[in-house]
């Protein structure tokens, strides 16, 4: 193209086009000379998506260069950014020194090209905050930035046009297979993962899978660019990675890796005869980042390196394993916290890498924030809720100094979804956390979805009857149901519930939080919890009416393993002004020690009972209250009492 025709204007639609992930066939960039050199040997033009992808990469690789340059020798690659609070980190020590070209390159880089790009309002609230015309002053150093972008285009268009006019050859393209130098460079050290780590170095030696496993936001990619510097010294021809968060066709990702080796385009080539190609077979590492959505051809192309050149090494992350010969699985939980019978002291948080790694993360979004005695019981009470999930800790983080602490330990589901209300996180951070989620989840069949959506109805670890009982409205088989729970735990949506002998699931942070928005969302909430009150009125009425001692004590063992969804069924009751299933509930948990412990909700629930408009409509449920009223002041709880977590005189 005429290179004088790269203008700001151009430039602009375009990286509005990358940012939108849509770039047409009209597009007038897609003729640049660095774009066009992806196609094959014999000069035929490739197709529309490799050259999309060869110009986005193409932008992104000048981008990048040009704001490590402004940032100096110092500063950590920006192309191998990664995570939200990386990018925060980056962006507001780009504005914090003061150079008015690096203000210029990051506000194109984390606005339109980085992995958690920001909006202009966030930028403006992280670099120039309480100030009324911070907007406008980054929406300057974003013109200015698109201008300095197309000068840098047409310069690089200039020098491709020079060199092949002088050795006559076809230029290599401008980008390359990530090596080990270009691995991710996190702007903070990896904290609480010093055994997995070790265990996942000694299991990777040449010729071996290993694959790490676990729910979304639970720091694989972090760890297995970690466990790569560990074993470097093993394999001295570094680290191939291939990130596949973003990509979803297997041919698009073989063009990719074939341009980036610098080798003409073959369709008939696999990806590992791609790879072999360009890297050799070599004592190297090929990391495979973000395997679920490619599951089986990343375990073909696993299988088919290893068996041609035993020399090489696997680490894969995945929300499930590979599946190939000789794979070795490394099951991530989330980090350390604190139990919720532990006195929450600050001596005791520095024991937990959870809570570690909050402060850490705290004090970058503000540099006030201390662990002390005042802050520790809302990080232990945060940590906890979120099942130590790093990823989840990480955003909670950035609202610190924001939120107050206090807050958001009490609305931390809230503040995690309503990410763009808050500037300490880049645009896109809610929808990270649930995009992260929803990539296991849409895979799933219909049926499935529907399942997982419904199980946001349990507060408490359920079995696979509860789940067959509630969350299937049509009758479906528990054993239908389990294959269900089967497949949702394998992708890591779900895990088994540490009950003993009794197998019982649950839903896993951040999971947890996506599925009850789903659930709110999807037109069967109402129904699902008539359901789910019908099914624990059933289970608390069983109870109550065991007469044999040892199947009683049995029966309010399990009922005391769900006491939560029992205290919800008894709420959504009282909500729905559903009198006689209060009544019910309430009768049959009369002379517990759910009544013990909870004898100001029960007089409560009743109330509405004893009014006399609901006395004239039905007297014998009216009755009915009164008997358990009566009982209730007894207070003197049945045998097995404990069980359930009371004893005679506790009172809310």
């Amino acid at each position: 193209m005429d290179i004088e025709c790269i203008d700001a204007t151009t430039v602009a639609r375009t990286l509005r086009r990358v940012l939108a992930g849509h770039i047409p066939a009209d597009e007038p960039l897609l003729t640049l000379r660095a774009v066009g050199m992806v196609g094959s040997a014999d000069g035929a033009r490739p197709a529309h998506s490799t050259l999309a992808l060869a110009l986005t990469a193409h932008i992104c690789d000048v981008v990048a260069q040009m704001l490590d340059r402004a940032r100096g020798p110092c500063s950590a690659a920006t192309a191998t950014e990664d995570g939200p609070e990386a990018a925060t980190a980056g962006l507001v020590a780009d504005f914090a020194a003061g150079n008015r070209q690096r203000e210029a390159w990051s506000s194109v880089y984390y606005h339109y090209l980085a992995p958690y790009d920001f909006q202009v309002k966030q930028i403006a609230a992280l670099v120039r905050p309480r100030e009324p015309n911070a907007r406008r002053f980054v929406g300057r150093r974003l013109h200015d930035g698109v201008e300095l972008l197309a000068r840098a285009l047409r310069d690089s268009e200039r020098a491709l046009a020079e060199s092949a006019l002088d050795t006559g050859t076809r230029p290599r393209p401008p980008f390359r297979l990530p090596r080990v130098h270009d691995m991710p460079r996190w702007h903070s050290a990896l904290v609480g993962r010093e055994a997995e780590a070790g265990a996942i170095a000694e299991a990777l030696s040449p010729g071996s899978v290993v694959t790490l496993v676990g729910p979304p936001g639970v720091g694989k990619s972090r760890l297995a660019a970690h466990v790569t510097g560990l074993v470097a010294d093993r394999f001295p021809d570094g680290v191939a990675l291939m990130d596949l968060t973003r990509i979803s066709d297997w041919s698009a990702v073989a063009e990719w890796m074939g341009h980036a080796l610098g080798l003409p385009t073959d369709a008939n080539r696999s990806m590992a005869d791609t790879i072999l190609a360009g890297a050799g077979c070599r004592p190297m590492i090929v990391l495979l980042d973000n395997c679920e959505r490619l599951l089986d051809p990343c375990a073909a192309l696993a299988d088919e390196l290893l068996g041609r050149c035993p020399d090489m090494a696997v680490i894969a992350t995945s929300r499930e394993p590979l599946g190939v010969y000789c794979e070795r699985v490394m099951r991530l939980a989330g980090l350390p916290a604190p139990a919720p019978d532990e006195a929450p002291t600050a001596e005791a948080l520095g024991r937990y890498a959870a809570a570690l790694l909050f402060a850490d993360r705290a004090k970058r979004a503000d540099a006030t924030f201390r662990l002390t005695e005042d802050t520790a019981p809302a990080v232990a009470s945060i940590c906890r809720r979120l099942e130590g999930n790093p990823l989840a800790i990480e955003l909670a983080a950035t609202r610190v100094g924001v939120i107050p602490l206090p807050a958001l330990a009490e609305r931390i589901d809230e503040a995690l979804l309503t990410a763009s209300t808050t500037p300490q996180h880049p645009g896109r951070g809610a929808e990270t956390l649930r995009e992260t989620v929803l990539r296991s989840y849409r895979p799933l069949s219909p049926a499935q979805q529907e399942l997982f959506c419904r199980l946001a109805a349990f507060e408490a670890p359920w079995t696979v009857e509860a789940a067959a009982a509630v969350c299937t409205p049509t009758g479906m088989p528990a054993s239908e149901v389990f294959g269900h729970l089967v497949t949702m735990a394998a992708k890591s949506l779900i895990a088994p519930a540490d009950c003993g002998s009794e197998l019982r699931y649950r839903l896993v942070e951040p999971v947890r939080q996506v599925a009850r928005e789903l659930f709110r969302s999807c037109g069967c909430l109402v129904p699902t919890r008539d359901l789910h009150l019908a099914y624990f009125l059933r289970r608390v009425e069983a109870a109550a009416s065991a007469e044999d001692g040892d199947a009683w004590a049995r029966w309010w063992r399990d009922i005391a393993a769900e006491r939560d969804d029992v205290l919800a069924a008894l709420a959504w009751s009282e909500e729905r002004s559903d009198l006689r299933s209060t009544v019910r509930l309430v009768a049959a948990l009369a002379g517990t020690g759910f009544s013990v412990v909870l004898r100001a909700q029960i007089r409560r629930a009743l109330a509405p009972c004893l009014a006399p408009e609901s006395v004239a409509v039905d007297p014998s449920l009216a009755d009915l209250a009164r008997s358990t009223l009566v009982v209730l002041e007894r207070g003197a709880p049945a045998p097995g009492a404990a069980a359930m977590g009371g004893k005679p005189g506790d009172e809310d």
